[in-house]
């Protein structure tokens, strides 16, 4: 997979329809895609302008979309290094991205105590630095979390064995814990083909179809 086609796996959220765009979850960088690379910038650094020293958003890192990559004069420390030769970038809409986002590899479990009552979607892939400035990129997993009525719908899927996890139960603050763990539905699905779920509704219908045959 080429890092044009990762970042076009999917243009929409599932739950908001609103554009995905390129996050680098907890940090102080962000992303900025041009007509040929995807650029990670540093905020609010200050440095030289020309002649000017100035506070502003600086390149760090350049990804060509012809799999090389160039580390800047300007990039203040060594990113590749400090995240094992690889960066995590989550697709997330603004919406979504108001939530924390999991910087973790694979899918466990889409569903924690903290996160009944979430509403997000967005999906992930590593880029990874395998030497003479080259990179190569792999699609992790897809996450959606929703509610309604409250019953929650979770799903994380594998996007490269293609597996799915999902969990279903209630999301009802005014039940016990002992309660909300006996509602639950959990399911492992083979082969969940998300990429033909494009917004929330089908989503929906999907999930609640999978909860009847559980």
């Amino acid at each position: 997979m080429n890092l044009q086609e990762a970042l076009n796996h999917r243009k929409k959220c599932i739950i908001h329809g609103e554009p995905l765009k390129p996050n680098l979850a907890g940090t102080l960088y962000k992303f900025e895609i041009s007509e040929n690379s995807l650029n990670l910038k540093v905020r609010n650094r200050f440095g030289y302008k020309g002649q000017n020293f100035v506070k502003s958003d600086f390149d760090a890192l350049r990804f060509s979309f012809n799999g090389t990559f160039i580390k800047t004069n300007d990039c203040p420390i060594n990113l590749l290094t400090m995240t094992n030769e690889s960066i995590l970038v989550h697709m997330v809409c603004d919406k979504c991205a108001k939530l924390p986002l999991s910087a973790s590899s694979g899918v466990v479990s889409p569903t924690t105590l903290d996160n009944l009552g979430d509403i997000q979607s967005y999906y992930t892939f590593r880029i990874r630095d395998i030497g003479k400035n080259k990179f190569t990129v792999d699609t992790e997993i897809e996450m959606v979390r929703h509610n309604v009525d409250g019953t929650f719908y979770h799903l994380g899927v594998d996007l490269q064995t293609k597996v799915g996890h999902c969990t279903i139960g209630s999301c009802d603050k005014n039940r016990k814990v002992d309660e909300i763990l006996n509602s639950l539905i959990i399911l492992k699905v083979p082969q969940f083909n998300i990429d033909k779920i494009e917004n929330a509704n089908q989503y929906l219908d999907k999930m609640r179809l999978y909860s009847l045959f559980s």
